[in-house]
C-alpha cells in the first residue's frame, strides 16, 4: 500500500470505517512512513479540536437533505471503483466540517494557532548557540513565522508527535493560565529539537528541548560556559534582558529545556515547574 493510497484512508481509518482486512495494512504503512504518520496525527488531532471548540448547531433541514444527495452520490461513484474502505454518509472528513461550518470554524481555528506580534525583538546571532536558536525562534513565532506543525492542546497528542520524531523524553509542562498550543519538530545539522508553544490571551510561552547526551557531547548545538556551568550547579539557568522579557534553561530528566517569555522570571519559573 502506498503513500497515496493511506492518505485517501486517512479520514476513514480515524473515523473507524475501514475494512476490517484493511485496516492492518494502514496500520503497518503508518509505523513504516513518518509523513503519513504526520498527516495521520494531524488530521486526527485537527478533527478533535474542531469537536471540541465548535458548538454544535441545528442544521437547516435542506441543508441536511443536500449533504445526505450529495455524500449518496459520491459513494455510490465510490462503488463503480474498487476500494477497500467502507464510508457511511454520515460522517464527512474534517475538511468537509471546515467547509461545512463556514467562516466560523476557520476563524476560530485561527484565532487559537495565529501568533501574537511581538513586543520588542529578541533577535540574537544566527549560531549553534541553544539559547540564541530560542530567542530568535520565538521571535519567529511571535511573528507569525513558525506555525505549529501539530495543532492540539492534548498533551498525549502532542507528546506522541514528538517523541516519535525527536528520539528523546519530551517534556510538557501542565499550566493553568497558559494553554498548549502546539508543537513542532525541526532538526539542527542532524540533531533533533522538539518545539512547545502555549498561549493565554495575547501572550505566549515558548519551549526549546534537545538531549541532554547529544548537547554535552558537543554534536551540533551548544550551551555557553556560564549557562552550562550554572546548570551543573544548580539545576536551573535564568537570564532577564529587561524585567519582562525571561529565559530558562533546566533539566528534565534526560532532556535540556529552555524556555522564553515577555513575562517575569518569577512567573516564568511557576508555569514551567506547574505551579502555575
Amino acid at each position: 500500500m502506498n503513500c497515496h493510497e493511506v492518505r485517501e484512508l486517512i479520514p476513514a481509518a480515524i473515523d473507524g470505517e475501514l475494512d476490517k482486512g484493511v485496516t492492518p495494512r494502514v496500520s503497518e504503512h503508518l509505523t513504516e512512513c513518518p509523513k503519513c504518520l504526520a498527516e495521520f496525527e494531524l488530521e486526527r488531532a485537527t478533527k478533535s479540536f474542531v469537536k471540541r471548540r465548535l458548538k454544535s448547531l441545528p442544521t437547516p433541514e435542506h441543508l441536511r437533505e443536500k449533504i445526505k444527495t450529495q455524500l449518496s452520490h459520491e459513494t455510490i461513484g465510490e462503488r463503480d471503483h474498487t476500494s477497500p474502505v467502507v464510508r457511511s454518509p454520515r460522517i464527512p472528513s474534517w475538511r468537509m466540517m471546515l467547509a461545512l461550518g463556514g467562516g466560523v470554524a476557520i476563524i476560530l481555528l485561527l484565532l487559537a494557532i495565529t501568533p501574537t506580534k511581538s513586543r520588542h525583538s529578541h533577535s540574537q546571532p544566527d549560531d549553534d548557540n541553544v539559547i540564541h536558536q530560542t530567542y530568535n525562534n520565538f521571535d519567529g513565532i511571535l511573528d507569525g513565522k513558525i506555525s505549529p506543525q501539530i495543532v492540539s492542546d492534548d498533551p498525549i497528542a502532542v507528546n506522541t508527535f514528538l517523541e516519535t520524531r525527536a528520539n528523546f523524553r519530551v517534556n510538557i509542562p501542565r499550566m493553568k493560565e497558559y494553554k498548549l498550543i502546539g508543537g513542532v519538530f525541526s532538526q539542527y545539522k542532524g540533531q533533533n529539537i522538539a518545539h512547545l508553544i502555549y498561549k493565554h490571551n495575547r501572550d505566549c510561552i515558548y519551549l526549546y528541548q534537545v538531549k541532554l547526551q547529544d548537547l554535552f557531547a558537543g554534536k551540533a548545538l551548544q550551551l555557553p560556559r556560564e549557562a552550562t556551568d550554572e546548570l551543573l550547579r544548580t539545576g536551573w539557568y535564568f537570564e532577564n534582558h529587561m524585567p519582562d522579557c525571561s529565559l530558562i534553561v533546566w533539566f528534565a530528566d534526560s532532556t535540556v529545556c529552555c524556555a522564553v517569555a515577555d513575562i517575569t522570571r518569577d512567573k516564568l519559573l511557576a508555569y514551567v515547574k506547574g505551579d502555575q
